[in-house]
């Protein structure tokens, strides 16, 4: 696998865990519409470098493995 295709494989993995984090946090409020694709800008602010690092965790090899 050559560098560019696992800089690619990485970034969608990336996409995929922030993907997830939006859904988590809109389904603990329980606001539906984000979950569905229809979002209010006023609650789509990016999560805390905080938040990111309690969800990701940099060991789990599924996320991390190259």
């Amino acid at each position: 696998m050559s560098r560019r295709d696992l800089i690619k494989e990485a970034a969608t993995k990336i996409q995929a865990v922030f993907r997830g984090h939006k859904v988590r946090a809109a389904m603990k409020q329980g606001d539906t519409t984000s979950v569905n694709g229809a979002q209010d800008d006023s609650k789509n602010a990016e999560p805390t470098k905080q938040e990111l690092e309690a969800e990701f965790d940099p060991n789990d090899r599924d996320y991390c493995e190259w």
